[in-house]
């Protein structure tokens, strides 16, 4: 009997494997078919046991355990809406709504789909396919890589990787080829050639001769660049703004930039020189600097080099934290306070430790336990809990004797001080770990998953997946049980609404050779 085959292993106890469309089967060496190639997978073992398995089968299901539709295959993967790839024995193909394929390509891998298009791998040479499956871009690369609305590709040239921009139909834009074409940032690429960096627009046209040791900052129309081991400015004209020099740059605007020598900062104009200088902390805001003077005092300069206001701290400060809610904490005398913008004390420095204030409430330590205050400086939260969390909303997180809860602005406790484990999700739920497992609580403390899964995933949808023991189904956030515990796997497809399942297919003897 003659058995057409695509490909064979080498022999085993005068076996083989044989390929068929991606399926596997056996033969002996006289080219008898011993199983037909209808298995995902088979393995002749020492003992001369013929051991298989069939493809793993794939469900598509609604929340509500609900049917859509399923398959057999590897694995699956969503490409896009209602765009499948379905892998099977090494190959993968593209397939549409009903999991039918959508064209006669194989591709060996396939990526998920980015402004309509994905690259798609073919004997090792990349390619660009469309939602339909069809080759847009034939497969005649090492690599493709995608940049928002760019394509980039590379080939080997004379013995070493280039890379190339591409147009839609695959034709090279670029004038050359180079070793790396960095991200596109706007308003070009930083391209790599003979180990310089130069630019390239979006056209392909090189704009910044690759004569660079690298770009350093791009910000409107000027680049910062560093040239035979110094720092300077170009435009986008290739025009030196700044000539090199050893110390490093950073643009601020088209107009003004900060040269950092030592330990000064100057601020300088391109076409002005030195516009203010200063040995303290410079950060840099949109309209002016903040300087950080070692008294503790904070200017504000403006970027024609005045100071417009000045903020004197009060003396004798230790630390002082950034800014938030309008007001920082500050250390003196060992104890912590909290002052405004403008310098002044607005909450006496009597606390043993302060965090910054988060939804109107700051957490601080007395006599060792953390509590809250707020902005009137009244505790608003009594300090019983040796750790908390700030707060995020309407809670925050506390601990006591290694277990932890959570707790309400008005101080409540919404879930107990029992639990090992908290964290806040979507809708403001909790998910919570009590003895090493995992439950669900909603935003008034009802437990509405029990502790006692191995993970709970809240997708934010009114749906939770469960795992315990390996088998994976599906909750409603209330408990409700909508697809039962039975899959080896499972997740939710966002782009199509639906969730995927997956019931692994098992080894099992076929033959005893």
């Amino acid at each position: 009997m003659d058995v057409v085959i695509d490909s064979l292993s080498a022999f085993t106890h005068v076996h083989a494997v044989i390929y068929q469309d991606g399926n596997q089967g056996l033969i002996d060496r006289q080219g008898r078919l011993v199983l037909p190639a209808q298995y995902c997978e088979i393995r002749i073992g020492e003992d001369r046991v013929v051991m298989g398995r069939d493809y793993n089968h794939w469900l598509f299901l609604s929340g509500d355990n609900g049917m859509l539709k399923e398959c057999y295959a590897d694995s699956v993967a969503v490409t896009r809406a209602n765009v499948y790839a379905l892998y099977r024995s090494g190959t993968v193909r593209l397939a549409g709504p009903d999991l039918k394929p959508l064209s006669e390509d194989i591709y060996s891998r396939v990526t998920s789909f980015s402004k309509e298009r994905a690259v798609a791998v073919v004997d090792h040479r990349a390619g660009v396919v469309d939602p339909s499956g069809r080759f847009i871009i034939s497969p005649s690369f090492m690599d493709i890589r995608f940049d928002g609305e760019f394509v980039k590709a590379s080939r080997m040239v004379d013995g070493r990787v280039k890379w190339m921009l591409l147009g839609p139909e695959g034709n090279p834009v670029s004038a050359k080829s180079y070793d790396d074409i960095g991200s596109w940032n706007g308003r070009f690429f930083p391209v790599k050639s003979r180990g310089f960096w130069g630019a390239m627009d979006r056209n392909g046209k090189e704009m910044i001769a690759c004569v660079h040791d690298s770009l350093v900052q791009w910000k409107d129309e000027n680049v910062v660049v560093r040239f035979k081991g110094g720092y300077g400015v170009i435009g986008i004209d290739e025009t030196w703004k700044v000539t090199p020099q050893r110390y490093p740059l950073e643009l601020i605007n088209d107009s003004l930039y900060l040269l950092k020598r030592e330990n000064t900062t100057f601020l300088k104009g391109i076409r002005k020189g030195i516009i203010y200088f200063s040995d303290n902390r410079l950060e840099v805001r949109e309209d002016h600097l903040l300087e950080y003077l070692t008294s503790g005092a904070l200017w504000k300069i403006d970027f024609s080099g005045t100071i417009k206001e000045r903020y004197e701290l009060p003396s004798g400060i230790e630390e002082i934290s950034d800014e938030s809610e309008g007001l920082r904490a500050i250390r003196r005398d060992g104890r912590y306070g909290f002052i405004d913008a403008e310098g002044r004390l607005r909450i006496a420095n009597r606390y043993e430790a302060a965090r910054n204030f988060s939804s109107s409430l700051a957490a601080v330590r007395i006599l060792g336990r953390w509590g809250f205050i707020n902005r009137q400086d009244n505790i608003a939260i009594q300090p019983v809990y040796d750790e908390v969390s700030s707060f995020v909303g309407d809670y925050a997180i506390v601990r006591q004797n290694n277990l932890v809860g959570v707790v309400g602005k008005n101080g409540q406790l919404v879930l107990p001080v029992r639990y090992d484990s908290i964290a806040m999700v979507s809708g403001n739920r909790f998910k919570l770990m009590q003895q090493g497992r995992w439950g669900l609580a909603d935003d008034v403390g009802r437990l509405t998953v029990s502790p006692k899964y191995d993970d709970v995933a809240d997708l934010g949808n009114g749906f939770v997946i469960v795992s315990r023991q390996g088998r994976y189904g599906v909750l409603t956030v209330q408990g409700v049980s909508t697809i039962p515990e039975i899959y080896d796997w499972l997740a939710y497809d966002e782009r199509n609404g639906q969730f995927i399942a997956l019931e692994r297919a098992p080894w099992k003897e076929l033959k005893r050779l």
